[in-house]
């Protein structure tokens, strides 16, 4: 299928970026990409799309993404992602981690203009449920909201020190 057709019918190839064993897999489903994370063909993690908690579609589960490009080339891959919800702008940097085997790091920033009712990227991972990688969005808007996290083997987690303001992980 070529590049029009597939713009015509919506439908968009997958993108995958690869770490070691970890596999990030952008699908697009809807009017968004979404993405699952396997490791040695084993789900660990698959991003929540559609309203965060409260239901406010203008605040999302995890980013929308929009757009998704490969970028870096074969000696550092990665992707970029692009987004938007009601008036906030979303972008994210997923890079192998240079640190970590089988790792995949994670940046975010949202532009918001007015306050967050939730921010921050929601995944859904077999046996522990919903995990929550909340972004610090209290401060008065508009401003540039970031947050960072990893996606590997043992699922979504913090770096050691994270330096974003952002809380740990959280589990409800």
């Amino acid at each position: 299928m070529d590049a029009a057709t597939r713009e015509r019918t919506g439908t968009r190839p997958p993108l995958t970026l690869a770490a070691g064993d970890l596999a990030v897999t952008f699908e697009w489903i809807g009017d968004r990409w979404r993405h699952r994370v396997t490791h040695r063909g084993r789900l660990v993690a698959e991003s929540v799309e559609g309203p965060g908690p409260g239901g406010d579609p203008r605040w999302p589960a995890s980013p929308p993404c929009q757009e998704v490009t490969a970028a870096g080339g074969a000696a550092r891959p990665a992707l970029l992602a692009v987004g938007a919800a009601g008036r906030s702008h979303f972008a994210a940097s997923l890079a192998v981690d240079d640190g970590l085997a089988d790792t995949v790091l994670v940046e975010v920033a949202c532009r918001v203009r007015e306050p967050a009712a939730w921010l921050g990227s929601t995944y859904a991972v077999p046996g522990e449920g919903t995990v929550r990688v909340a972004a610090d969005a209290a401060a008065a808007p508009p401003r540039t909201v970031c947050w960072t996290y990893r996606l590997g083997p043992a699922g979504v987690t913090r770096p050691p020190a994270a330096t974003d303001g952002t809380a740990p992980p959280r589990r409800p």
